[in-house]
Order: structure tokens, then C-alpha cells, then sequence
């Protein structure tokens, strides 16, 4: 039941035509990887939005690191792990927008850490495209 906001949030480009959506804090770092639009997405027009379901596939991905003194936490979606999804709201090839909400479980098997992190009404607007 709190607010993380993440700082120098950028998006870039990887191979086989993914994107990847970061921003980070002192002690954490949060990504959303989804295939990279094929088309614009108008913030103005619904139609275009393009939603992303994660929990079904590693091309759709949410990933969230936590970092305490010497131990790191790593909690991830993949197929059949976590759930959630990403909505794109506006492409243009330079800024993403869009929002997102997604589960991700602990994905050490031997971390006393808590076995899932839950991310609600997430919002990323104009992130730049790198």
C-alpha cells in the first residue's frame, strides 16, 4: 500500500524488435518488455491502444529488483508466472505512454523475501524512445 515512483524512465529498443520500459530508484529498478508497435498508438483514440497480457509468454515481461545492503530480490512474469498487463496508450516512434498493473512472483526459490509483488495502477507518460 504504497506509491512507488520511479525516476529517469526510458525506453529503448532491443533486438528482435522488443521494447523495454525502465525506471529505477536508490534501491529499485522496475521494466515492462513488449513487443515494439507496429503502428502509432493516438492517445486520442482508443481503438489504437494496444494491450498486453503478461503471465503468458517472456516476450511480455514485468520485472521488479529490490536491493537491501548485500541482498537483491528479483521478481518477474513469465509463462505461467505472475499475471498482469501492459496497456499502450500513445506511440509515436519518440514518446510511450501507458498504464499498467501486474503480480510478479520471487523468482529465487530459496529468498526468504515475500513470494510476490503486486503493482497497481501503474502510469508511464512520454517516457523517450531511445
Amino acid at each position: 500500500n504504497a506509491t512507488w515512483i520511479g525516476g529517469n524512465a526510458v525506453a529503448t529498443i532491443e533486438v528482435g524488435n522488443k521494447i523495454s520500459i525502465k525506471a529505477v530508484t536508490l534501491s529499485e529498478s522496475m521494466s515492462l518488455r513488449i513487443p515494439k508497435p507496429t503502428t502509432f498508438v493516438n492517445p486520442k483514440k482508443e481503438s489504437s491502444f494496444i494491450t498486453h497480457v503478461l503471465g503468458t509468454t517472456t516476450i511480455k515481461k514485468a520485472t521488479y529488483i529490490l536491493t537491501t545492503g548485500s541482498d537483491v530480490f528479483t521478481y518477474e512474469t513469465a509463462i505461467g508466472v505472475g499475471d498482469g498487463e501492459i496497456v499502450i496508450k500513445e506511440y509515436d516512434g519518440n514518446v510511450i505512454s501507458g498504464t499498467f498493473r501486474f503480480n510478479a512472483e520471487n523468482i529465487d526459490p530459496e529468498s526468504t523475501a515475500q513470494e510476490v509483488v503486486n503493482m497497481q495502477n501503474g502510469v508511464f507518460y512520454k517516457v523517450p524512445v531511445q
